[in-house]
């Protein structure tokens, strides 16, 4: 992804079941030029046997969500 040809980033959270556990976080960036939207998944619960790495993933998009924003506002 060339973020000089991305307008936002977004930490996006899918979430199934009665409880609502999370299945997968991916990245969504909005290029400028069309408005498209590509998303780039980083964490998947298939992967994950007991949900070891979500808490420390999700930490992890986020900081990494603020960083990009930070970045694409210059």
């Amino acid at each position: 992804m060339n973020l000089a040809e991305v307008e936002d980033v977004a930490l996006d959270i899918t979430a199934d079941g009665p409880d609502n556990t999370i299945t997968s976080l991916a990245f969504e960036f909005q290029k400028r030029d069309n408005g498209r939207k590509k998303r780039v998944s980083f964490y998947s619960a298939k992967h994950d046997n007991n949900l070891m790495k979500l808490d420390e993933d999700f930490k992890l998009g986020q900081k990494w969500q603020k960083l990009l924003s930070d970045c694409l506002k210059f």
